[in-house]
């Protein structure tokens, strides 16, 4: 990496992340049909940001008007995002559509896409996306968790899971209360299909609603979005919630770019890079002897292998998984002691639209609910014998939360005298974040034992 890419978040972000290493993207096709690879670590990964830091301004103009100029050392091999319109050279269009950015011109942009296989591999594709969004659709718990952090969820006009009671009616109160439902369904292999009646909808209602913000998860969100591009949707795939820092970090500066609200999303930003960095210090410093062997559900009660993202982000966090690489459902195996004596805890994710209640209310959750799927049925009371369950390690765990929040509070659930002080500070200064201190001070727990839930 020269010395330009490697100026990552420069300036407000410089303290806490400069250290980053460098991740690898794989880029999609781009206007000549070849694929190229482009190393850009946490930087805003929108075309025209030329010195790859955190946003577009008269740096990155300076830079293409060099290039231009065939100023020495300036080429679009050492530049390669200075190619604002992707068209494999940089030139007088590429200096006005940066130009536009700078001036808040409404413009095209192209940027790259995440797409992630619901394990921890995560892949890239160039797309080109109306610019700036202002009405917006979203669909995905921690995507929308993203979009009400930036601020920008007053102008959420359509969105999944609205009209269900389940749907967190404090953090999304917005987005209850203004946005229409994008209605979704399920091919046979169990791919999320988007209703592309509802997005037409939405976007007749809404006139500047031609935006959807999606999870990387291309399986489960949206895996019809060649179907969606065709009515005249842009979409966006952040990588918000996968076990991989720096395209988490990248996500969360496109979300903000492309709203226009790139300075809370540095500010965003910083914070999460703080917080993995923290966490992942505080796992590799873990005694061996304090190692705790873990279980943790990938949705119902599926336990997530390291290599699903629920399972691997337990194992950044410190955990020793028990079951290896692959998920497993439950059954009487889990009572052999090769797998009983090693589970010391047992973490649940719960999501807010999954009927488990409100987190961000004033204890409003759903015990009876969040632990119906394991205390019910011949199959799932085997979760009662375990040694664990006996000793009430088992710990219910928020899942809408970004990555960094995910490892924060998976690490607090296995080893709360190591992550506890973190835990404290950081969840405090999120509440206070997201909503400008609407959230201080009302207790709010994002981790839940199985007393808590017990005595709820």
């Amino acid at each position: 990496m020269d010395s330009k890419s490697a100026m990552i978040i420069a300036a407000v972000l410089i303290a806490v992340i400069a250290i980053a290493a460098a991740a690898i993207f794989m880029s999609g096709q781009d206007k000549s049909g070849e694929e190229q690879e482009t190393v850009i670590g946490v930087a805003l990964p929108v075309y025209g940001n030329a010195d790859l830091d955190s946003d577009i301004d008269n740096n990155d103009l300076n830079i293409i008007e060099k290039i231009i100029a065939g100023g020495n050392g300036y080429t679009l091999a050492s530049y390669p995002f200075a190619d604002a319109n992707r068209d494999g050279k940089v030139n007088s269009q590429d200096s006005a559509i940066v130009k536009k950015i700078i001036n808040k011109e409404s413009t095209t942009v192209y940027h790259l896409n995440y797409y992630n296989d619901g394990a921890v591999n995560v892949k890239t594709k160039i797309v080109d996306t109306k610019w700036p969004c202002e009405d917006l659709m979203v669909t995905y718990n921690s995507v929308m968790f993203t979009l009400t952090s930036l601020g920008v969820d007053d102008k959420v006009v359509g969105a999944t899971a609205v009209g269900k009671v389940s749907l967190d009616k404090y953090m999304y109160a917005n987005i209850m209360k203004n946005a229409e439902a994008l209605k979704t369904s399920y091919d046979s292999s169990w791919n999320s299909m988007m209703d592309i009646s509802s997005v037409s909808k939405i976007m007749l209602d809404h006139p500047k609603a031609h935006t959807m913000f999606v999870s990387a998860y291309g399986q489960y969100d949206v895996y019809n979005e060649a179907e969606v591009e065709k009515v005249g949707c842009d979409i966006v795939r952040l990588c918000e919630s996968n076990p991989t820092r720096d395209e988490t970090l990248a996500s969360v500066l496109l979300a903000g770019f492309l709203t226009n609200t790139l300075d809370r999303a540095k500010e965003l930003t910083s914070m999460y890079a703080e917080i993995w960095d923290a966490c992942t210090k505080i796992s590799s410093n873990l005694p061996t002897e304090d190692k705790q062997g873990y279980v943790v559900t990938a949705g119902s009660t599926t336990m997530a292998g390291t290599s699903n993202q629920h399972g691997y982000k337990c194992l950044i966090a410190g955990g020793k998984s028990v079951l290896g690489t692959e998920n497993q459902s439950p059954g009487t195996w889990m009572l052999e002691d090769e797998y009983n004596k090693n589970i010391d805890k047992i973490l649940i994710v719960a999501w807010s639209n999954a009927n488990n209640g409100f987190f961000f209310g004033n204890h409003e959750l759903n015990p009876d609910v969040i632990l119906a799927n394991y205390t019910e049925g011949s199959t799932e009371t085997v979760w009662e014998m375990t040694d664990a369950w006996k000793n009430k390690e088992v710990y219910v765990v928020y899942g809408d939360f970004p990555t960094a929040f995910d490892l924060l509070a998976r690490g607090y659930a296995m080893y709360p005298d190591y992550f506890g002080s973190l835990y404290e500070k950081s969840c405090a200064k999120l509440l206070t974040f997201i909503s400008d201190g609407e959230f201080a001070g009302k207790n709010i727990k994002f981790v839940y034992s199985l007393s808590d839930l017990e005595n709820y």
